[in-house]
């Protein structure tokens, strides 16, 4: 009976980590938190006619006080149908040291989001009331410090990434009381496909990259954005 009661702690640990960062449907499409959620950054969007499947590769690098690197690598692989469904599988090492499998599935026709976890249970959350179907989730970069900042944007034109055409953005931020503390953004797009294909953001100690490569512009299996049968769903509201 021990093993067993401790692989259970293990699993409702596992639980109620998950729920505390999954997707949730809400009035804007990034929580003002969103720097500090876990889980993967989303750089495919829930858009309708532009099925896919793609891999994202993101990176997080933090500098040491004596500049030594280090590297965090998340990746996922995301699918997305015709309706605009969507599928990310990624992976979560949990308190026994044990990577675990994690599956968010967004519906923007249900609407709802669901979160499948280890143990076979689905926590599905429905859209109600009149704001529309908007979904968070983590964004790049790292909190700033709470400074003046002068921000400066510019536009980079257009580039070619994974054989899709890009537009470019970049927007600095310098202190204004101390010019050397300096961070950036920048972020090329393809709207057509509504995908962020790259995206890159830097601080004062940090540096952030996520990538989405791999792209398979073909119809994915259906069974893929469905809650599988022998799963026990676990419903909420928001």
């Amino acid at each position: 009976m021990k093993p067993w009661k401790g692989r259970l702690t293990v699993h409702i640990n596992i639980s109620l980590l998950l729920l505390s960062i999954c997707f949730v449907i809400v009035a804007s499409a990034q929580t003002p938190d969103a720097q500090q959620q876990s889980g993967p950054v989303l750089h495919v969007s829930y858009i309708a006619g532009a099925p896919l499947a793609a891999e994202q590769v993101e990176e997080r690098i933090h500098f040491g006080a004596d500049g030594t690197p280090a590297t965090k690598t998340v990746r996922s692989k995301i699918y997305r149908d015709g309706e605009g469904r969507m599928r990310v599988e990624w992976s979560l090492v949990g308190p026994d040291g044990v990577s675990y499998p994690i599956v968010y599935l967004i519906d923007p026709v249900a609407p709802s989001t669901a979160i499948l976890i280890p143990g076979k249970v689905a926590h599905r959350t429905a859209a109600t009331g009149s704001e529309g179907f908007r979904v968070g989730y983590p964004g790049m970069g790292e909190t700033l410090p709470n400074v003046q900042w002068r921000t400066n944007t510019e536009e980079l034109g257009k580039r070619a990434i994974e054989g899709i055409e890009a537009v470019g953005t970049r927007m600095t931020r310098i202190c204004e009381d101390q010019p050397s503390l300096r961070a950036s953004e920048e972020w090329w797009v393809s709207k057509e496909l509504g995908i962020t294909l790259l995206a890159e953001a830097s601080g004062p100690n940090w540096k952030h990259t996520v990538r989405v490569q791999k792209i398979d512009r073909g119809e994915p299996d259906a069974a893929l954005f469905t809650i599988p049968s022998d799963y026990t769903i676990q419903e909420s509201e928001r």
